[in-house]
């Protein structure tokens, strides 16, 4: 773009030059002013999560600096080490398009992975209903949901969205606004486009740009 303006400019003497490098360095100001206003600074923090059987569950959560105002919550569930995906600050590039709408981000790690505590069960049944200490993937999802909404952001008007294996019924309808699941599935295997009624994260991620 410079480089176009340049060729278009005739520059006279000292004076001309002058005010063309002038001009130059004033277009290359406004540009770093317009980078510097659309990047969020994050702070990272670690999360011991409680489950109502007393199982404490590890999250990642990066939160936007600087917020006055409620902001909504995405929270992503997964067997695969929540610590490296959200080593530090810095938003991942596959998140950044969702960061430009202001989310706090939260990767933790399932049952039983990582820095979680229980057993790791693949493809945990469902709990037995008649048990209130029973547990499932739903009901991590709607405990940690509970817990993320009342100490990191305070307030009734939160959006959420969680995956890694979550289930709609165990999701607080108040305070849950999506459900997804998360996979990153090996060479050959297959992926079916809904798990126990849960979107994938890739599919949630495009549905939450593009209601922007």
């Amino acid at each position: 773009m410079i480089g176009s303006l340049a060729g278009k400019i005739r520059v006279h003497g000292d004076e001309g030059r002058r005010a063309f490098r002038f001009f130059v360095a004033l277009v290359l100001l406004l540009a770093r002013l317009v980078t510097a206003q659309g990047t969020v600074e994050y702070e990272r923090r670690e999360l011991k999560i409680p489950m109502r059987d007393g199982v404490m569950l590890f999250a990642v959560a990066l939160i936007p600096k600087g917020a006055t105002s409620p902001l909504p919550i995405l929270l992503i569930r997964t067997p695969f080490n929540a610590a490296r995906e959200l080593q530090g600050s810095t938003l991942p590039e596959s998140l950044r398009e969702l960061g430009e709408d202001g989310y706090i981000f939260v990767v933790e790690d399932v049952r039983g992975r990582f820095g979680s505590q229980g057993t790791f069960v693949s493809l945990r049944p469902q709990r037995d209903p008649r048990d209130p200490r029973g547990v499932d993937e739903s009901t991590d999802a709607w405990d940690t949901v509970n817990w993320l909404v009342r100490e990191l952001q305070p307030g009734d008007r939160q959006g959420r969205a969680g995956c890694a294996g979550v289930r709609p019924e165990g999701a607080d309808r108040g305070r849950l606004g999506g459900v997804g699941r998360g996979l990153r599935a090996g060479r050959g295997a297959v992926d079916s486009g809904t798990a126990g009624g849960a979107t994938p994260a890739p599919m949630l991620a495009g549905l939450l740009a593009g209601s922007r």
